[in-house]
């Protein structure tokens, strides 16, 4: 059951009772003032002593002309509570020496000693258990550095990662950064897990915009709440009690290069009920208890600002648990790899591409096509024999000396011939751990060539390398054993957007134009409709290509997703992975410290990222008037439906309705329509019916096989040829496709 949160009513309206409670209390008050006067009178005139002297401890801090000293044993907690300073005040000894008392606080001039704080050296003075570095991300984390967009630079020690007897984790490249990730995880760690009725889910992402939420997560810069859900750590293990991180994660990007504050406030409990405790550095700044360390003294006039913010959004400082705040990466850094090497690409290769070869070429291979064309291009790499990015020290990757060579394959529909008329051209983007030529030669069987076909448009592709065929051998092989070589897939994901790239300046220019491809001696290709199409993998990788394409005018993103480490985890392809980490690394939380870290390396390629290109920050070649259609599968066990849901939000796309549910922060529209981004849903019932995958972050135990057969239902390929052709999105479904 999910809780009633602060404020609301629980259950009829108790105020009437509430204002009868207080009258009654403040007659009371009145009452016992009256008498108290009466008898402080007395003892005043018999001790001589004046109450009313501004000096007088209870008369300063209490504003209470009739303080009776005899009464003090009944008021004491109240003094403390309201700042007074009765380190002097031995109230304890009033009732047999008023005056005494008196006199003491009309000459105490003591002070409360500081306290002293056990801080542990090196370690985040909030940790909220033995995990030294968490909270994570955390300004204690960033060190300032003028030189960079931000005036941070990220801060942490090697120690972050214990991997115990496997190689230890370089921090050096997340170092570089002078942020967190946009949409990476923020990790708590109580030793105990939270209630459920404190945690926003998937599906209640509103409550991350209430007031007074128990969990809330703000740019400090605007003020804006940021979308997010909250969950504890699913992945359980019999040998590690109590390993399991609080989860927070933000489901539209941060800001990129601005400050963010998390909040957490003690309403929150374990699931037995019982509080939590501030981290007592945390508790010194909340309340302003003086401390004699230093370090955290030298921070107080920071937490002073953020206590400020808090206050003026809703969250008083005495109701928070923790608060803290960090820096995001700046579009300088997340972005400038990516487009320093598209530059160069668009440079060497615009127009005509680099060197070609043609290896093989099939006429006439089935109904639907006229020719299959095989054959390898050229490509600037940027990729060492290591398959690594060396960066320099604007953090952009340097250029290898010798070119690389990529495979390529196109498709040539029959209607080149019959229409006699250069047809557009689509680049296609293939599924996870697939390749470019064995989804345009038989994807499966002939039903892309047939859609190519009717929809008269000529397909090419290249491997999406990082996560195509081979690299799963790779990532079990190199990075299960060295957590280091993530770069096998976080780099080569950066180089693949260059070789597609590329790739179109090539089928655009020197390929289209070589004899052995043309058709009856005219040009195949209109350069002026030129489209893509991605499925899984495509669809992830194609948001981020069409963001930075000079080309692409429309884009079909079926089944995509964003956020590599939040994607990767809740996926069926985790499965295998799964087993090799559990072995290697068998600690939970260490295990979500990695994700959360490595999510920034991710972040270069990633379109959550770079998808803020597609419409609110276009490049200054995109192409004008640029569509995208993304298509949703229900129940998708490979790409989960949240990473979807985020990418919608964060390229800015519209819902197509009658839709299967809504999507929380987009706005609504209906069939048909012309616009710059829509979400269509699809329901495959019969399959989800049979197998819903979890909601929590574990990988689901099958494929219920939504996320391949939506893209081959009739509708949905209808739905794309309409909108390749036309521009317009037609939902031809009777009502919500469910699936039709």
């Amino acid at each position: 059951m999910k809780r009633r949160l602060p404020g609301k009513n629980r259950g009829g309206n108790s105020r009437p009772a509430a204002f009868l409670l207080l009258f009654f209390l403040l007659l009371l008050g009145i009452l016992a003032a009256a008498c108290s006067s009466e008898s402080s009178d007395d003892d005043d005139q018999a001790a001589g002593d004046d109450d009313a002297s501004p000096a007088d401890d209870d008369t300063a801090a209490d504003d209470d002309d009739n303080d009776n000293d005899d009464n003090d044993d009944n008021d004491d907690s109240a003094d403390d509570d309201t700042g007074d300073d009765d380190s002097g005040d031995d109230d304890d000894n009033d009732d047999d020496d008023d005056d005494n008392d008196d006199n003491d606080n009309d000459n105490d001039d003591s002070t409360v000693e500081p306290i002293h704080l056990d801080l542990v050296e090196g370690c985040n003075y909030f940790m909220t258990s033995s995990e030294c570095y968490l909270p994570y991300p955390s300004a204690f984390f960033q060190v300032e550095d003028p030189t960079s967009p931000t005036g941070v630079r990220v801060n942490l020690p090697d120690e972050f990662l214990p991997t115990g007897i496997m190689p230890s984790i370089d921090m050096g490249p997340t170092n570089t950064a002078d942020g967190i990730s946009p949409a990476g995880p923020i990790l708590v760690h109580f030793g105990t897990d939270i209630a459920e009725e404190f945690l926003t889910g998937q599906n209640e992402l509103y409550e991350s915009y209430f007031a007074g939420n128990p969990l809330a997560l703000f740019n400090y810069e605007t003020g804006n709440r940021v979308i997010f859900m909250s969950e504890m750590d699913m992945n359980r293990r019999a040998l590690f009690q109590n390993r399991y991180a609080l989860i927070v994660r933000p489901l539209e990007p941060m800001e990129m290069g601005q400050r963010h504050v998390m909040v957490l406030t003690n309403d929150l409990t374990d699931t037995d009920g019982n509080p939590l405790e501030s981290p007592p550095a945390f508790a010194a700044l909340r309340d302003q208890v003086i401390t004699d360390n230093p370090e955290i003294e030298a921070i107080r006039p920071h937490y002073e600002e953020i206590f400020a913010f808090l206050e003026a959004h809703g969250y008083p400082r005495s109701s928070l648990l923790l608060a803290w705040d960090f820096m995001v990466a700046s579009k300088e850094y997340l972005t400038g790899s990516v487009l320093s090497m598209r530059e160069t690409a668009l440079e060497e290769a615009g127009g005509t591409g680099l060197g070609y070869t043609i290896t093989s070429v099939q006429d006439d291979p089935n109904q639907y096509l006229a020719r299959i064309v095989e054959g390898d291009f050229e490509v600037p790499n940027y990729l060492t024999a290591d398959n690594e990015l060396v960066y320099d020290e604007n953090h952009h990757p340097i250029r290898q000396a010798e070119n690389a060579w990529f495979p390529y394959t196109m498709i040539i529909p029959k209607k080149a011939e019959t229409l006699g008329q250069p047809l557009p051209l689509v680049v296609f983007g293939h599924g996870i751990f697939g390749n470019g030529r064995d989804y345009l030669t038989s994807w499966p069987g002939t039903t892309i060539h047939q859609w190519a076909e009717e929809t008269g448009v000529i397909m090419i592709a290249t491997d999406w390398i990082g996560l195509s065929d081979g690299d799963l051998d790779l990532i079990i092989n190199d990075i299960m054993q060295d957590l280091n070589r993530i770069s096998i897939v976080t780099d080569r994901l950066q180089q693949s957007l260059v070789n597609n790239i590329v790739l179109t300046e090539l089928a655009l220019g020197d390929l289209e134009e070589d004899p052995a491809i043309q058709i009856d001696g005219h040009d195949l290709i209109d350069d002026t409709r030129v489209y893509y199409y991605g499925v899984s993998l495509g669809g992830i990788m194609g948001s981020s290509f069409v963001s930075i394409s000079n080309r692409i005018e429309r884009g079909v993103l079926a089944v995509p997703g964003s956020v590599w480490l939040n994607l990767i985890p809740r996926s069926v392809v985790w499965v295998p992975i799964k087993v090799y980490m559990d072995l290697l690394y068998p600690d939970p939380l260490l295990q979500q410290k990695a994700i959360a870290i490595f999510q920034t390396r991710f972040d270069m390629s990633d379109p959550i990222t770079l998808t803020r290109l597609m419409f609110r920050e276009p490049l200054p070649d995109a192409p004008a008037g640029r569509q995208v259609l993304l298509q949703e599968a229900i129940g998708d066990c490979e790409v989960p439906n949240l990473t979807t849901e985020m990418l919608s939000r964060s390229i800015g796309v519209e819902l197509m309705t009658p839709s299967i549910h809504p999507v929380f922060g987009l706005d609504e529209v209906t069939s048909p329509v012309t616009a710059g981004g829509i979400l269509t849903q699809y329901d495959l019932v019969d399959l989800t019916q049979q197998y819903m995958p979890p909601e929590s972050n574990i990988p689901p135990e099958v494929d219920n096989g939504v996320h391949t057969d939506m893209c081959f239902q009739t509708n949905v390929l209808e739905q794309v040829a309409t909108f390749t052709q036309t521009g317009q999105v037609v939902q031809y479904c009777a009502g919500p496709c469910d699936p039709d």
